[in-house]
């Protein structure tokens, strides 16, 4: 999220647990929402881009599916990652492939995103405008 600030895009919404301390965001507290996301969770409004990095795999797979078709709500392009089978870590409790997450989702464009950088090899755009995507897709490559 600061990293995003830091690039001049001040709309945004960060959530996570109760469990973050405030004193350590690195976002202005106005820009950050305190959820259980095991809970569903309304959020009325619309953003250019939802971004989910590592997230879904800490979710049991009931929860994890209404998180992803939130995050399909919240914008028509989404950059998401989640640990893959196998891959261990704490509190993984629904490790998927992301095939099995993208089956889920009911999108025209499926297409994998970033493929070349080894920072995030395992993300993924949904989208259900390939316009957007592909003018997303050279983001960064300058």
């Amino acid at each position: 999220m600061e990293v995003f600030r830091n690039h001049h895009i001040d709309d945004i919404l960060g959530v996570d647990g109760e469990w973050v301390p405030a004193k350590l965001l690195q976002i202005p507290r106005a820009c950050f929402l305190a959820h259980d996301l095991m809970k569903p969770i309304e959020i009325n409004r619309r953003f250019d881009l939802a971004v989910s990095l590592e997230v879904a795999e800490h979710l049991d797979r009931d929860s994890a599916r209404r998180f992803i078709q939130t995050l399909v709500k919240l914008s028509s392009v989404v950059l998401f990652s989640a640990a893959i089978p196998y891959q261990g870590g704490t509190h993984h409790v629904n490790e998927q492939s992301l095939g099995d997450e993208c089956r889920q989702l009911d999108h025209e464009t499926l297409q994998p995103a970033l493929k070349d950088r080894s920072w995030q090899r395992k993300g993924y755009i949904f989208s259900s405008s390939a316009t957007k995507v592909n003018s997303l897709t050279n983001i960064g490559q300058n």
